[in-house]
């Protein structure tokens, strides 16, 4: 929280969300007499958190998703499954089990 917050200019207000045990995932819902209440008192600054604080939520499920998908690639089966065939046939098989993947976390 204290990143995004001195990348708004609002420094200021780190001890009052540190109080309130404010983090990015908890922003989305607070309201903005909320916010206000924190000294997020103009339009464009609570709009630029609530944004920025959704990117990192989106960021933090994107790189669990690559640390689940790493894991799996990396797997023995995965690994004999793709042993003795062609480069070409290795990305096809990849491709197709990695967008099964992908579908587990939509």
């Amino acid at each position: 929280m204290k990143s995004i917050l001195k990348d708004l200019k609002l420094e200021s207000l780190i001890p009052k969300f540190a109080a309130e045990r404010i983090e990015p995932e908890n922003v989305s819902e607070l309201s903005d007499d909320e916010l206000v209440c924190l000294g997020v008192t103009t339009i464009g600054d609570r709009h630029c958190i609530r944004a920025l604080c959704a990117n990192t939520e989106i960021n933090i499920s994107l790189w669990l998703q690559l640390l689940l998908a790493n894991a799996w690639l990396f797997s023995a089966d995965v690994m004999a499954a793709v042993e003795g065939v062609d480069a070409v046939g290795k990305e096809k098989f990849l491709r197709r089990e990695l967008d099964s993947i992908k579908l587990l976390f939509v």
